[in-house]
């Protein structure tokens, strides 16, 4: 340093700006300037860096005027005096050390946020050549599988980017372009998106180039989105999905907004409200209701708003006029400010349901008339009988009597046909069903119509040759026509028309709103349909058409159980009856019978002649009606038979065990009726197969209807039967004709060989 000396005697040092002393070769103070603190030269610190002359300038910290401070100490050869001397320099420089050491600390800091930040940043120059990376950008290019150096630190990204375009990628050919227009400031920023496949997995990045602000270069972001995109992949699939139920679901779905609006309705809500989707859609639930039904539905929305939930039935009208009953449930806020609902079509539900109800309200008319008929039944039996008795007696009566007890027959005869249409409404009459030309029966009916309906009615019939026989009562069948040919004449009356009885054979079940029967319809049946031109009848009429006593007519002129009488004798013939009507329009009634598979015989006592009435058997009697006992066992016992009386079923088997105990003759015969409340016809039929074998048996009954069990009653087993109400010749033929036949008691039967007691 002796080239660079400097004669400081020659220079005022008082002129240098920074503090400065002049030392000797001896280490002395040879001198110093103005700004030079003496005190320093106290300091230890100071004064050992003096005395070790080192070459370079350093920093020596010591505590100074009760702070710790820090000097930059620099020396110079000089000369003083002629003779060599150092000048040196210790100046004060502890703030900006301090400015120094915050701003590497502040460098270290970034450096760590840049590293924990979950994106691979790069810093690149003007030129696009990588500065610098980040923790996360080693990581990933190691991952990655980059091939180069120092995770390409120094290398230029336009390159790379450039040379994975020449090989075909698209997306590297667009960062690149991206990052040229950033560097340029033609773009302030840039974004991509790009996709690694890596041991069979998709990942996805998004690529964010920003440009810095006031110097050349650009911040490059790899920001790993592959969870977020798969969420966004499964999001997509789960709203095809949904969108899939909602289009095809079988229910209608709507989607309303605070206002009752709806936002969004799928194919089935369109066809279930009658119109499109585009005229549901952006439209209100209130407007395609019925008008009677917007107050209602108003009301219902708020409720469904404040509450969370709701559900009901409306009515809405299609655009062809088609009124149908939609049930709907809804759930507000499936998400904010969205509410679903679900509606579904009831209005062939409803129609259903109403049947139902008609239905039940039909069998429990049924049964009510039926039990009434029945004891009416017992009642007339009684007075058929004594009146029947008094007119047979041999005794001498006044004519006028005899007239009496005549008029009291003909009552008890007429009201015998009433019980006789009331049990038929009530399925409990007593028919014989047996194969039957249906042929026949039509146009014996259409000859017998045409000789007694006004002339302006005309009788016409279509009725193929080489019809399947039917199996039916042909009495009843008779009855049948006649009422629905007597309905027509009157609904006829003032215009004419024509009157048609058709017969078609078909195969399934009948269609109607008429109330179906406890069995199912069969498979094949034969069809009459009789159809008139006439008034026709509204669907409030026809909703009670079968009840028993309803009737249309003036006062005295029908008694309102001809239809009832139609339905029940149907029913009890295992067949159905269906109407269709409308006001103007005239009357089709159809009659479905069941085809006949093989013949059924029923067994039923034919009255043997007169004198072959009397007898002088045992007969064991068991009926739980008091006055038709004690009149049957009188008539027997008139016509010499020895009768002894059972109260029921009980009290007959109690009768056959102690007469068989005792060794006694059994039974000729036993009469029996078929329902009693202790102990009915199978009590006594299984005593009479134990103790009474070799006898006879023959059961009574006023109907073949259980007012129990709602099912037809079951004849325990096959025997004659005797209908109430009998007349005495009936009673004594019936048991003669059983009394000359071998025994009839059979012996124990399985549950299919019972036959019904038709």
């Amino acid at each position: 340093m002796e080239e660079f000396a400097v004669a400081m005697d020659r220079v005022p040092i008082d002129l240098l700006p920074d503090p400065y002393l002049v030392l000797g070769s001896d280490g002395a103070v040879l001198a110093a300037n103005v700004h030079f603190d003496r005190r320093l030269l106290r300091l230890p610190e100071v004064l050992a860096w003096l005395a070790s002359t080192p070459d370079t300038a350093g920093d020596v910290s010591a505590e100074f005027d009760g702070r710790q401070r820090v000097f930059s100490i620099s020396w110079m050869a000089c000369r003083w005096q002629g003779a060599p001397a150092r000048l040196v320099r210790l100046l004060d420089v502890t703030k900006e050390r301090q400015l120094i050491e915050l701003a590497e600390t502040g460098l270290r800091v970034l450096e760590d946020v840049l590293d924990a930040l979950p994106a691979s940043l790069l810093l690149v120059d003007g030129d696009g050549r990588i500065i610098s990376g980040n923790a996360r950008w080693h990581v990933t290019a190691r991952a990655n599988g980059l091939d180069l150096p120092n995770a390409g630190i120094g290398t230029s990204y336009l390159d790379v980017c450039d040379r994975a375009a020449l090989l075909g990628s698209a997306e590297a050919a667009a960062v690149a372009e991206g990052l040229r227009n950033v560097l340029a400031h033609r773009m302030l920023a840039f974004e991509s998106e790009y996709r690694i496949t890596m041991e069979g997995s998709d990942f996805w990045y998004r690529l964010i180039i920003t440009a810095l602000n006031g110097q050349p270069g650009a911040v490059i972001q790899h920001v790993d989105v592959t969870e977020a995109r798969r969420e966004q992949l499964a999001h997509l699939a789960a709203l095809a999905h949904f969108k899939a139920i909602f289009d095809g679901a079988l229910d209608g779905i709507v989607i309303l907004d605070d206002e009752g609006q709806i936002i969004s309705a799928n194919a089935a809500a369109a066809s279930i409200l009658g119109r499109t989707i585009d005229e549901v859609e952006n439209g209100r639930l209130t407007a395609l209701v019925l008008p009677e039904e917007v107050a209602v539905m108003e009301r219902e929305q708020r409720l469904l708003l404040a509450e969370g939930a709701g559900r009901g039935i409306t009515r809405v009208r299609h655009r062809d006029g088609v009124v149908c009953d939609v049930e709907y449930v809804g759930r507000a806020n499936v998400v904010p400010g969205r509410h679903v609902m679900v509606l579904r079509d009831m209005t062939m539900a409803r129609q259903l349901e109403r049947q139902l109800r008609q239905s039940q309200k039909m069998e429990a008319l049924g049964q009510l008339t039926g039990g009434i008929a029945h004891d009416f039944n017992n009642i007339l039996t009684v007075i058929v009988a004594q009146a029947d008795i008094l007119l047979a007696t041999d005794a001498a009566i006044g004519a006028e009597e005899r007239d009496g007890a005549s008029e009291v027959l003909r009552a008890a005869q007429r009201g015998a046909e009433l019980v006789r249409k009331l049990m038929a409404f009530g399925r409990q009459e007593q028919l014989r069903l047996q194969p039957t030309a249906v042929d026949a029966v039509v146009l014996e009916v259409a000859n017998l119509l045409r000789r007694v309906l006004p002339e302006s009615i005309a009788v016409r019939t279509d009725v193929p040759e080489a019809l399947p026989t039917a199996m039916a009562d042909a009495s009843a069948m008779h009855q049948v026509l006649l009422n629905l040919a007597t309905n027509a004449r009157d609904a006829m009356r003032e215009r004419g028309g024509e009157l048609a009885l058709v017969v078609t054979t078909a195969a399934g079940s009948a269609n109607g709103s008429a109330p179906s029967g406890a069995e199912p319809p069969a498979a094949q049946h034969v069809c009459i349909t009789v159809a008139d031109t006439g008034c026709g009848m509204s669907d409030d009429v026809q909703a009670h058409l079968f009840e028993p006593f309803f009737t249309t007519k003036k006062l005295g002129e029908g008694t309102g159980l001809g239809m009832s009488m139609v339905y029940g004798l149907m029913q009890q013939m295992r067949g159905r009856v269906s109407v269709e009507s409308r006001p103007g329009a005239g009357t089709r009634v159809s009659l479905q019978l069941p085809i006949i598979e093989e013949a059924v015989a029923t067994a039923s006592p034919e009255p043997p002649p007169e004198q072959a009435k009397h007898g002088h058997e045992h007969i064991l009697l068991v009926e739980d009606d008091e006055s038709i006992r004690r009149l049957s066992a009188r008539v027997l016992r008139r016509a010499g038979y020895h009768v002894t009386e059972a109260n029921d079923g009980d009290d007959a088997a109690e009768c056959l065990a102690r007469r068989g105990e005792h060794g006694a003759e059994p039974f000729a015969l036993i009469i029996s009726d078929v329902v009693m409340p202790r102990g009915g016809g199978d009590r006594v039929l299984a005593a009479a197969r134990t103790w009474a074998a070799d006898s006879r048996l023959i059961w009574v009954t006023g109907y073949a209807g259980s007012s129990y069990d709602h099912t037809e009653v079951h004849a325990p087993c096959v025997a004659p039967i005797i209908q109430k109400p009998w007349t005495t010749r009936e009673l004594l033929g019936g048991v003669r004709q059983v009394l000359d036949a071998p025994p009839n008691i059979p012996p124990e039967t399985t549950d299919h060989e019972r036959p019904r007691s038709h």
